[in-house]
């Protein structure tokens, strides 16, 4: 067995060293390779440094050229922002100048419109007092004394003279005359005026007619000069925008162009800067890299051999410790083995002598004792025709032989003639018999049959076998099937004796 001090078999192995690799490397190579491997590191982890450090200085150099691109896209950006809001204000002056423009223009219109209206009410005033001049004239015509064919009843608004007319030439009451002359005089007036009115109503119409057509006439004339003027303004004023700002489209591509030619200047210059910056620090760097590389490989020299030394050591103390992990692992599988194979048999002879199918247990030992030949022929050697249903047990071996020990009675008595007489022979001589027991002394087979009781009874079931030998005839026949029965539990419980007297030995032994 593995001593106390030993790891225990399901211990884990220890891991191999991490430098396992490179120790072999050392041993099984010459120290010129080793060296080469460590200079080849060193080489290796220095490159890396470099690469990261150029990695970090093309992120800053990118950074820088992306934060010069956002200020010159900002710078840009301002400018269109300016030149928006200059647009801006030139739409807004643009829009500022057309608004006096419409203001001067309907100032003008109201001007015109004034004048017109001037005029307009000059020759209404002026046909008005020609029609009140030629109604007063028509008027007077009326009223003219002379002229009136009756001068008689000329119209005289003077009612002192009325009342004296009338008094001398009618003669009539004065009063009465007045009064009806009165009446006369107003219904004639009355008739005039309203042909008055009507004629002036008339003169009036055709002098409004008269002077909206002139007016209409003058005013769509003066439409069209000023429209005529309007659009030459507007056409000027168009052609005067679009020189401007063709001038100003021009003078902002100059201005661009310029800014980009300065950028594209100032780009070159820097990246010419960080060009010339990056081979300096990679001329600083390669030097170094040279000293560190140097340094090492003395470094190297100095210990080369002191390492050698160790690692001789380690592959050596590996070694032996792999030698000893292989050995605890060989005991670990014996015992392993061994246990199984006590499992197996305990399994097996349990199974066996509690009367159950053992065939899986049977199986399982065999399995197991697939190395050991001798084993083998062991399990061999148990009747596989009573694993299906198992050594029978004594209590069973006894109620099997109740049932049959009175029929071999019989057939004692009967002996070997087979006739119907000695049957019925046997079954009167055997009720009225009293069949031996115990112990019986005598030599026959009633005695022997006796004797073979008993043994089993006692469980001696070896014994029970030697005097049921000495039963021949009928009665050997009829106890055939039971003495095949137990001689099957013998010959199984001797192999299982065997197995596990093996299997205690090779414990034994094992743990010696």
């Amino acid at each position: 067995s593995p001593s106390p001090s030993s790891p225990s078999p399901s211990s884990p192995s220890p891991s191999p060293s991490p430098y396992f690799d490179f120790r072999v490397l050392a041993e099984e190579s010459n120290p010129t390779a080793a060296e080469e491997a460590i200079r080849n590191a060193a080489r290796i982890a220095f490159e890396r440094e470099q690469e990261e450090k150029k990695r970090k200085e093309n992120q800053e150099q990118i950074a820088r050229s992306e934060e010069f691109i956002r200020n010159a896209a900002k710078e840009a950006h301002q400018r269109e922002q300016e030149e928006k809001k200059r647009k801006e204000r030139e739409e807004q002056i643009a829009r500022s100048e057309e608004s006096i423009r419409n203001a001067a223009k309907a100032a003008h219109q109201q001007e015109e419109e004034d004048k017109k209206q001037k005029k307009l009410d000059g020759y209404v005033a002026s046909g008005e007092d020609a029609i009140r001049k030629e109604a007063q004239a028509a008027y007077e015509r009326e009223n003219d004394p002379r002229a009136h064919p009756h001068p008689e009843i000329a119209i005289d608004r003077n009612d002192d003279e009325l009342k004296r007319v009338a008094g001398q030439q009618v003669g009539l009451d004065e009063f009465e005359v007045y009064k009806k002359w009165k009446t006369y005089l107003d219904e004639l007036a009355k008739e005039q005026e309203a042909q008055i009115k009507e004629q002036y109503d008339q003169k009036m119409k055709d002098m409004e007619e008269f002077v909206n057509k002139k007016m209409y006439q003058k005013i769509f004339k003066e439409k069209e000069i000023l429209e005529d003027k309007f659009k030459e303004q507007y056409r000027q004023a168009i052609q005067n925008l679009k020189g401007k700002f063709a001038e100003e489209k021009k003078k902002l591509h100059n201005q661009t162009v310029e800014n980009q030619v300065d950028m594209e200047n100032n780009y070159m210059t820097k990246v010419a800067d960080v060009k010339s910056d990056y081979l300096e620090k990679l001329l600083r760097l390669e030097k170094e890299a040279a000293d560190t590389i140097s340094k090492i490989e003395k470094q190297v020299g100095k210990d080369h051999s002191l390492r050698v030394e160790e690692q001789k050591e380690l592959m050596k103390k590996f070694r032996q410790h792999t030698a000893y992990q292989k050995k605890v692992e060989e005991e670990y599988e014996q015992g392993k083995s061994k246990v199984a194979l006590s499992l197996a048999a305990l399994s097996l002879v349990r199974t066996a002598v509690s009367g159950q199918d053992y065939n899986l247990p049977l199986d399982e030992m065999a399995a197991c004792a697939k190395d050991d030949k001798f084993l083998t022929e062991l399990v061999k050697a148990i009747p596989r025709g009573v694993g299906g249903h198992g050594v029978p047990s004594i209590p069973q071996l006894q109620v099997q032989f109740a049932k049959v020990v009175d029929q071999a009675f019989y057939d004692t008595i009967m002996g070997n003639d087979a006739s119907y007489w000695s049957y019925a022979k046997s079954r009167v001589v055997g009720n009225t018999l009293i069949r031996k027991r115990g112990l019986a002394t005598g030599n026959t087979m009633e005695d022997a049959l006796a004797r073979g009781e008993y043994y089993l009874g006692e469980g001696d079931l070896e014994k029970c076998l030697e005097e049921l030998q000495k039963v021949q005839g009928t009665a050997q026949v009829t106890l055939a099937c039971w003495i095949h029965e137990a001689k099957k539990r013998q010959e199984t419980l001797l192999a299982l004796e065997a197995i596990e007297a093996y299997v205690r030995v090779f414990l034994k032994n094992g743990s010696q």
